[in-house]
């Protein structure tokens, strides 16, 4: 993966006009929230619960999209409707390696973003 910045905060910016307190409450929330939500999706698609995985994913997106994860945000999009249209276990577990791996990166980035923001 390349080192170029995956997520881009500008919507929260511009949500908090200016306000730290509020992006600070935000990456925490997804750094707390997402790892369990993609570990949810996993374990649903182990269990072959089309339902629930397409429900999990469904609560993703947002969380990805205020991160500025787009790429991220389409394939949990594409997780979503596989899960509802067309069940795919081994197309779900593609894509949530490459979800988890966007993921890590962003974590480091938000991790550095927070004790910018913190100082």
């Amino acid at each position: 993966m390349s080192q170029q910045r995956l997520t881009d905060l500008s919507f929260l910016e511009d949500l908090g006009m200016g306000d730290d307190d509020l992006l600070i409450e935000m990456i925490e929330m997804f750094l707390q929230n997402t790892p369990e939500s993609l570990k949810q999706i996993q374990d649903y698609t182990e269990q072959k619960n089309w339902k629930k995985v397409a429900a999990e994913a469904h609560k993703l997106k947002p969380n990805l999209s205020y991160m500025g994860l787009e790429r991220a945000r389409d394939i949990i999009v594409d997780i979503e409707k596989t899960a509802k249209n067309d069940p795919d276990k081994n197309r779900i577990e593609h894509n949530i390696t490459k979800v988890e791996t966007i993921c890590r990166q962003a974590y480091q980035e938000l991790r550095q973003e927070l004790n910018t923001l913190k100082t």
